[in-house]
């Protein structure tokens, strides 16, 4: 170009010294700066687009979506779901004129949009698309704004809606041409903005086995770009830089402008830029709303689709602010979640917590819970230490869409004579009241002493109900039920013991242990363990049945459940564990595994007179459940462990609990 510029210079210098009309030749001279300036304004988007084209391939690979869209005059501002924010420029876009007519700028197509009984949708002064003298309730701008399109039943759409309403008018779309076409006319206006692109490289991309690379086309033919080596370049990891070399023709770098590479046309030649007449931006012919997707076409035909609501749960984004702090300690246990990832239809990875209800210690009301974004909110999730949007969703009157596994592990030694026929019609009576309540829940029974002598699988409560009936007193729970009995007396069988008979080291640690082993759960079921004992935990010396075992997540992961405890306080061992004979792996307090598990306690007479397990916490907090979702990045379905944190501050912080624990979510 400098060499361009000094035989300018020359020339001018030349005719100076003669008479002559200089006028013509300074005329070129600004011509030829205009059409300098223009060729920089054209490398300035089309290297402004190459990083755009980047972040739109980025977000199709990490699921990222749309969380903010706004309209301009010359396309459109997005903002992804990370934060990340890019501006795209599409040609003019067809609209409905005054005169009910198709438009694109200033040119009246000739070609109505809407028929005699059509209406056409224009925005109210609330913001809202409006269909005559209905208001759809659909956004006309800002980042719930939908564009009304003409759907194959002739009616006007908005937000993949049906309105009901006639159009009887022919939608436009982009011929093969790059021209904006209706119905069977081509309306002479380019899509991509107008202008000749003969002999011009349109940048563009392709996909191979899920790899979007750069491509380039040139009068129709399109190739790869490929780097110095001759391989094909992925979007997402080279970023081409693009100038004009000084002999005017069209170069491109990977490697920062260290080496330059010339784009060849098909019969070998270097290709130039255009002169810089060229308006097609060389990257989008189109950008344009229909439904729930951002919808890009690339001039050389590709097509882009990008979801902007972002997910169907309607999940708030994640919160700037970080979560609070308890204003004191910890008051409420928070349950042991059970955690299900998933992925939407739209690729989305949503995270679903379902949890059992928390209740206000002081006045036993239960408390509901709010997500982010509510002037209520009082619960927060974290993952890794970053705050996540969470929608809450309190199941108090639809709690049917939460499964609950619920497992009895029942102490049969002799010393629960008194109170097992009390304790075997206490929990037929509670199940049969769960499951009128409508709620999803199955049963099951561990029968233990110093090893598994009994157990009955997941099941209804009427079969609960008939296994408890089997036998009486201690002997209901000695025996194998269901179709997989003998399978699961097999187990039994191998299970490490923790003594030589049922009638010494009774470990209720051990049974709940052997219907995690080998009960058959339900995925995504609340998992509830209610633990019936009269005496200490005793593992006798074995550390992997004590109550210190549930303590850590590595052998207890939140997955696994909660286990509430009820216990017979008037039997003779009343003081077994409160006195010297405490010793972690001998003689402990079974107690403790609620409350590393987040579970409740009960305390009952030694005859069991009085149990009543409506009473028993878990009874309310099944029937207020609630459930969490918030959605994860795919860079967390990594294979490893992640830090959840919960944390719950309700009641002007009179209800204050917290919870952490690790996570897989997966792995892809």
């Amino acid at each position: 170009m400098a060499k361009k510029w000094l035989l300018i210079i020359s020339m001018v210098a030349l005719l100076v010294g003669c008479k002559y009309d200089d006028d013509k030749l300074w005329d070129a001279v600004n011509n030829l700066d205009s059409r300098l300036t223009k060729v920089e304004s054209l490398l300035s988007q089309l290297n402004g687009n190459v990083g755009s084209l980047q972040t739109i391939v980025y977000a199709i690979q990490q699921n990222t979506y749309i969380t903010n869209l706004q309209q301009t005059s010359q396309g459109y501002n997005i903002t992804f779901s990370d934060g990340r924010t890019i501006t795209l420029y599409n040609g003019e876009t067809p609209y409905i004129g005054d005169n009910g007519n198709w438009w694109i700028g200033n040119k009246d197509t000739g070609v109505k949009a809407v028929g005699s009984d059509g209406l056409t949708p224009y925005v109210g002064d609330n913001g809202n698309w409006w269909l005559g003298n209905s208001d759809t309730g659909v956004r006309a701008i800002g980042k719930d704004g939908k564009t009304p399109y003409i759907g194959s039943n002739g009616h006007w759409w908005i937000d993949g809606k049906d309105t009901g309403t006639t159009a009887k008018g022919e939608t436009p779309y982009i011929g093969n041409n790059g021209n904006w076409w209706i119905g069977n006319k081509d309306t002479g206006v380019k899509a991509g903005g107008g202008g000749d692109t003969t002999g011009v490289p349109i940048i563009g991309m392709d996909e191979v086995n899920g790899i979007y690379y750069w491509t380039v086309t040139i009068n129709g033919t399109t190739t790869w770009l490929e780097d110095k080596n001759g391989n094909k370049m992925p979007v997402t990891s080279f970023a081409p830089i693009f100038k004009i070399d000084s002999y005017g023709f069209m170069v491109y770098s990977v490697d920062g402008g260290v080496t330059w590479i010339y784009i060849y046309d098909s019969d070998g030649y270097p290709v130039t830029s255009g002169g810089g007449d060229c308006n097609c931006r060389h990257f989008f012919k189109d950008v344009y709303v229909q439904g729930d997707y951002l919808y890009i076409v690339l001039i050389d035909g590709t097509v882009v689709k990008i979801r902007i609501s972002g997910n169907d749960y309607n999940i708030p984004d994640d919160p700037t602010d970080p979560t609070p702090t308890l204003p004191g300690d910890p008051n409420v246990p928070i349950p042991n979640p059970n955690i299900t990832p998933d992925v939407d239809p739209y690729g989305n990875y949503i995270v679903t917590m379902n949890l059992t209800g928390i209740q206000d210690p002081y006045t036993g009301e239960w408390i509901d819970l709010y997500g982010t974004g509510l002037s209520k909110q009082n619960v927060w999730v974290e993952v890794d230490h970053s705050p996540e949007g969470i929608l809450v969703t309190n199941l108090d009157e639809n709690t049917s869409t939460v499964k609950n596994d619920i497992i009895f592990t029942v102490d049969n030694s002799s010393s629960m004579d008194n109170e097992a026929d009390a304790v075997a019609n206490g929990i037929k009576s509670w199940a049969s009241m769960l499951a009128s309540k409508g709620l999803d829940v199955r049963f099951g029974v561990v029968g233990f002493g110093g090893y598994i002598d009994g157990a009955l699988n997941l099941t209804d409560a009427s079969s609960l109900s008939s296994y408890l009936n089997y036998y009486s007193g201690t002997t209901r729970t000695k025996h194998f039920g269901g179709s997989d009995a003998s399978v699961l007396q097999q187990h039994a069988n191998a299970f490490a013991r923790t003594g030589s008979s049922p009638e010494s080291n009774e470990c209720g640690a051990m049974a709940i242990r052997f219907a995690n082993n080998y009960f058959s759960f339900r995925a995504g079921a609340n998992r509830i363990y209610v633990n019936f004992t009269d005496e200490a935990n005793q593992p006798n010396g074995n550390s992997g049945y004590s109550v210190e075992w549930f303590k850590s997540q590595s052998n207890w992961p939140v997955q696994n459940g909660t286990v509430h405890t009820v216990w017979s306080a008037g039997s003779a061992y009343s003081n077994i564990y409160y006195g010297s004979n405490n010793r972690v792996n001998y003689y402990e307090d079974p107690f403790k595994i609620s409350d590393y598990t987040g579970g409740t306690k009960m305390s009952v007479k030694a005859d069991a007179s009085d149990l009543n397990l409506n009473q028993l916490t878990v009874s309310g907090a099944m029937t207020h459940a609630y459930t969490i979702r918030f959605m994860i990045p795919a860079s967390y379905l990594d294979g490893r462990a992640h830090i959840v944190r919960i944390v719950v501050i309700a009641n002007n912080g009179t209800v204050r609990g917290q919870l952490s624990f690790q996570v897989t979510f997966g792995s892809i």
